[in-house]
């Protein structure tokens, strides 16, 4: 097998180009790039062994991890060596003869897994440089792994952010002040009655979506906001494009770059809109009846205590803007800002303290490109010393670009934020459940809820059923393992049981986690307090009851209908009175029971009546009635 000749096709991701890194620089036809999970070890990346997986405890990754970080193994023949002759691969196919191998860290520099290289046939052990090309590859693959784990992460995070405004009605918002740019989530379109297909906000377009009044009011929270850096708390009125006036609560935070300049504004954004109609309406029955790289991106460089540079390798140009001829014989803190370097200073005079043999440091700090943008490097410089070990030669270091993930953990941070914002406002927690292990994570949200302390209560999905109502518990548990056996979300609403003892009414809703061979890993999911909302439908039903129960026995015709005059409601004495059934009438134009020339007059008296205050009741009056033959049945007294 040629590396070389592999086209981009046969490579399509950045540890697959790890692996044939490994396997060119060795000359050798199988690599992998192994990372432990539970009880196997997933290769991320395989060259010509054709295989997804191997149990932990008979793979080589697990017996790297245990000899640590900065590990390596060279296995020059299989069968020579006391345990891994036995191996599955040696005795049977592809029928190992040769290994090396070197650790893969996390960013905290936990051993996670290996890069490794083999062949069919015995080979004498690596020359130093392929072995310092492998240990490069395995950092490159370590750094991968991690960016992978926050992708993973982040995506998560999004999706909890997503659901939570889906359960609670909250949009989130950004508006850049570098670009004007106003960025909209899907439920804040829905909530200003906006199309994202044809409608790009600007922040003029968000002002004038309000009423006059709050439109003053927002805008100079907002300019107070640039100018402070503080954040604002707001209830306004929204107009929405589709849905007329709207209620709305706003919570914003402001984001600064380093200088502690205001760069942007984001925040949650909720319509609360039935949540005023609802207690509204409790009021008002109650006053009736008392009722949310690749590699080339790395940089290799070789300067001397000064900071001198005496070599750089070409990928320098595609980050800083220099060609190496350049930068070759200046020294770096020419291409640091003045500001980062007593910083890195302490960092380099820590290190060289320990003498050799110490673990190389890594950093992160700002460079000025070519242009005069700043990027964000992370290096790792390693000492070279005399023999005697007192005096440092020289450093060489391995430096990579990560202005992505610096922006990627800001946005991570922020979206956080927003997602403690939404939880906070609107009631909603989060939680995720481990299938293989039953561990059960909470957010603060969900504690508050159960009304127990983090400090004192870290549950397991035991735990976590108990807290339910007895008769509601079985259902938790079997709407969990439903979720986790069939890959499908599920939710119900049921009871807890507080600390205190209180019974309190809950929602939660949950999306399955699924690891590279598409088997359930975990639950993740939403949850909410939905009490006082059931308890103040249950008073509306109740005291719509009592009020149907007595318009039902009145031998007065009562009436309900909206502003649209169509009747909703009319009680069983209008039969009596005008020969036509109630079930008839339902839905029908109140006007069908009055004589034509009286309908002006009884229009009009409707209309003083929804002006006049609240409470001041009007003189009644009487108009003619039509009767199931239409013609009239006389004078009827009205009072609405």
């Amino acid at each position: 097998m040629n590396i070389a000749d592999q086209g981009s096709d046969a490579l399509p991701t950045p540890f697959d180009r790890v692996t044939a890194l490994v396997c060119a620089a060795l000359e050798v036809p199988f690599g992998i790039v192994s990372v432990l999970e539970g009880d196997k070890a997933l290769f991320r990346s395989e060259l010509g062994l054709n295989k997804k997986s191997v149990a932990r405890e008979n793979s080589v990754s697990a017996r790297l991890v245990a000899m640590g970080p900065d590990a390596t193994l060279v296995i020059p023949d299989a069968l020579d060596h006391p345990e891994l002759r036995n191996h599955s691969w040696v005795t049977g196919d592809p029928r190992i003869r040769f290994f090396v191998g070197a650790t893969l860290c996390d960013a905290a520099g936990t051993p996670v897994g290996l890069v490794g290289a083999m062949d069919v046939v015995p080979r004498d052990p690596p020359t130093s440089a392929q072995m310092a090309i492998l240990r490069h590859a395995a950092k490159l693959a370590g750094d991968l792994f991690d960016h992978v784990q926050a992708r993973r992460a982040q995506a998560e995070q999004l999706s909890l952010l997503a659901l939570a405004e889906e359960m609670a009605g909250l949009g989130r918002w950004r508006f850049d002040l570098l670009s004007r740019k106003v960025d909209w989530s899907t439920e804040t379109y829905r909530i200003h009655g906006r199309d994202p297909a044809t409608f790009d906000p600007s922040y003029e377009d968000v002002l004038s979506d309000y009423s006059p009044e709050d439109r003053k009011i927002l805008a100079a929270c907002i300019e107070r906001a640039i100018e402070t850096g503080q954040g604002y708390n707001l209830d306004l009125r929204l107009i929405s494009a589709t849905r007329g006036e709207r209620h709305v609560t706003t919570r914003a935070r402001t984001e600064r770059d380093e200088t502690g300049r205001t760069i942007a504004l984001f925040g949650v954004f909720q319509d609360v809109t039935e949540t005023i109609l609802v207690q509204e309406r409790v009021k008002e029955s109650e006053a009736l009846f008392r009722v949310m790289s690749e590699t080339a991106t790395d940089i290799i460089a070789r300067y001397r205590p000064d900071g001198t540079f005496l070599y750089l390798s070409p990928s320098v140009e595609t980050i800083l803007g220099y060609t190496p001829a350049e930068m070759v014989g200046r020294r770096c803190w020419e291409f640091i800002p003045p500001e980062d370097k007593p910083a890195i200073d302490a960092i380099m005079r820590a290190n060289l303290r320990g003498g050799p043999g110490v673990s190389p440091p890594q950093y992160e700090y700002r460079a000025i490109r070519a242009d005069g943008t700043i990027v964000w490097l992370e290096a790792s410089p390693r000492a070279v010393w005399d023999e005697a070990g007192l005096t440092v030669l020289e450093l060489h270091d391995h430096v990579r670009d990560v202005t992505e993930r610096k922006a990627a953990e800001r946005a991570q941070a922020e979206l956080v934020e927003t997602l403690g914002m939404a939880e906070h406002l609107a009631g909603v927690g989060c939680w995720r459940l481990d299938a293989a292990t039953g561990a059960v994570t909470w957010s603060d949200e969900v504690y508050r809820i159960h009304g127990k302390s983090r400090e004192t209560f870290d549950p397991t999905l035991d735990d976590a059923v108990g807290c339910y109502h007895p008769e509601d518990r079985q259902t938790v548990a079997d709407t969990c393992a439903r979720a986790i056996e069939t890959g499908e979300g599920a939710g119900f609403q049921l009871r807890i049981i507080r600390e205190d003892g209180e019974e309190r009414i809950v929602t939660s809703h949950c999306r399955p986690e699924r690891d590279e061979m598409g088997a359930v890993k975990a639950l993740y999911g939403v949850f909410q307090d939905v009490t006082e909302v059931v308890l103040s439908q249950q008073r509306i039903e109740a005291s719509e009851a009592r009020y149907r129960l007595l318009a039902d026995r009145a031998s007065d015709i009562i009436v309900t209908y909206g502003v649209d005059g169509l009747i909703s409601y009319i009680s069983p004495s209008v039969e009596a009175a005008t020969g036509i059934a109630p079930e008839h009438l339902l839905g029908r134009p109140v006007t069908d029971l009055i004589v034509d020339e009286d309908v002006p007059a009884l229009a009009d008296r409707f209309r003083e009546m929804v002006k006049s205050p609240p409470g001041e009741v009007l003189p009644g009056m009487v108009y003619r009635a039509r009767v199931a033959s239409g013609t009239c049945a006389g004078w009827r007294p009205a009072q609405p």
